[in-house]
């Protein structure tokens, strides 16, 4: 059963994510030309982004729409956690395929970025599945899903704000 403080939660989440996805729109379209990182580089971070930013808000809208059908009346939480831990699994294989494909020092993501938000995604992954298990809350299991994937947002944004930046100076240096 979702209560009034859920929908809050839920509809915090989903106006994070759209909003920080509108402003990724922003930053893309800065010349990141003059940084030095590659159109690789640059397309991965922008498909990370994207397909996390979009993620986040289908999945922020989850539990409204599951119980809005009666799709699992009495395991809700239990039903989201399975399916919030089974995207967050997903989004890290495709991270970490991609990855891979890419040649060079520069795969994206430095090595201690990529491998602390594997490490907290695979713990988000393990609560939620937890969660649906029951084995522990399943309602703070789905939050603490929804939190790892605000963060990879706000960190792949961040990361793309910071390369803005970079072109930004070495554009008023006329390098």
């Amino acid at each position: 059963m979702i209560g009034d403080n859920d929908v809050a939660v839920l509809l915090g989440f989903l106006a994070s994510a759209i909003g920080l996805a509108g402003f990724a729109g922003i930053v893309t379209s800065i010349d990141r030309r003059t940084v030095g990182a590659t159109p690789e580089v640059i397309t991965f971070r922008l498909n990370v982004l994207t397909l996390t930013a979009l993620l986040s808000i289908l999945l922020a809208l989850l539990p409204i729409v599951v119980e809005a059908l009666a799709l699992a009346p009495t395991t809700l939480w239990p039903f989201v956690c399975m399916f919030n831990a089974s995207v967050i699994a997903s989004i890290l294989i495709v991270v970490a395929i991609a990855r891979r494909r890419m040649a060079g020092t520069d795969q994206g993501f430095s090595q201690t970025v990529f491998v602390s938000s594997v490490a907290l995604g695979v713990a988000a992954v393990v609560a939620g599945l937890l969660g649906a298990g029951n084995f522990i809350p399943a309602r703070g299991a789905y939050y603490l899903g929804q939190l790892f994937l605000l963060y990879q947002v706000f960190m792949l944004f961040y990361r793309m704000l910071l390369m803005a930046d970079e072109a930004s100076r070495v554009a008023q240096r006329g390098g």
